[in-house]
């Protein structure tokens, strides 16, 4: 985000396994070494650093708890304007994977026939 915010188009590439492990402040400034951005801009990014995990615990949990729920209306309603739009023909709804696999198991299936 900030890369765009500051008009930079910089390609990071692999950094070395240390920089991944540490703090994510130590990341940015691992990466703002290696691309040579002046260092306010690492300081603007260390805000960042700064949001508790705990805090993020119930966001995460709701955007799990809501995903599948999400997925399921989208499909459900490309199978509604696929079935309103094709009057003659077949269109199916098809599980292809198992949902212990992906909860993105489905398919749509549609044939226009003559």
């Amino acid at each position: 985000m900030l890369f765009t915010k500051h008009n930079l188009n910089p390609t990071v590439g692999k950094m070395r396994d240390q920089h991944y492990r540490k703090s994510f402040t130590d990341y940015l400034h691992a990466v703002g070494h290696k691309l040579g951005l002046p260092v306010d801009l690492t300081a603007e990014a260390e805000i960042v650093g700064k949001y508790n995990e705990a805090d993020m615990v119930a966001a995460v949990c709701m955007r799990a708890m809501c995903a599948a729920v999400i997925e399921s209306l989208i499909v459900l309603d490309r199978w509604m304007y696929i079935r309103e739009n094709v009057r003659v023909g077949y269109i199916g709804l098809h599980r292809i994977l198992n949902a212990k696999i992906s909860p993105r198991g489905w398919a749509i299936v549609a044939a226009r026939s003559n």
